[in-house]
């Protein structure tokens, strides 16, 4: 949804415009409180995508027009775990970690739980995947720095997922 600079300095701010209120009102059937939402939830549940990169070459993706070599910058881990820092105020974290291909990313992953682990917070993550890179040895790893759901991305029944998803250069997963 795209706001104008003003909108989006009062919704900064913890308020909603009168502009977007209609907006809102459609997709809530209560009164909505930003504080509430986000400062009184039980959990910080902070998102981050690791990666554009994936070793998939899936012909829908819209993210293939992102894809770069490089990865996360350090000085955007440093302020996402500084963010959890200042924010987690004595809730239980959940961070999620998607991409392109987050596991192409293991390293990230890996340093960032256990700096968040190390600093005494009650910290667990997720991660979305294509499943490819979720091997027994990766996945006692995960589980072992803190990971408690994985969610693996089908294209639907395995006739209609094995047509539509490749590695790149073509190919099959399953091969």
């Amino acid at each position: 949804m795209k706001v104008s600079d003003e909108e989006m300095k009062a919704l900064s701010g913890g308020e909603i415009p009168d502009s977007l209120s209609d907006v809102i009102d459609g997709f809530v059937d209560q009164e909505f409180d930003p504080e509430y939402m986000i400062f009184n939830k039980k959990y910080l549940e902070p998102t981050i995508l690791l990666t554009y990169n994936c070793n998939f070459d899936c012909p829908y993706c819209f993210q293939k027009d992102y894809r770069r070599k490089d990865v996360v910058q350090d000085k955007v881990i440093r302020g996402f775990i500084n963010y959890i820092k200042r924010n987690s105020k004595g809730r239980k974290v959940r961070v999620s970690y998607f991409g392109g291909e987050p596991l192409l990313q293991l390293k990230k992953i890996e340093d960032i739980s256990k700096e968040i682990d190390s600093s005494g917070l009650d910290y667990s993550f997720s991660v979305i995947t294509n499943g490819s890179l979720l091997s027994p040895s990766v996945l006692d790893k995960l589980v072992s720095l803190g990971l408690t759901h994985v969610q693996i991305t089908l294209d639907g029944p395995r006739e209609v997922h094995d047509k539509r998803r490749f590695f790149v250069g073509g190919k099959d997963p399953l091969t």
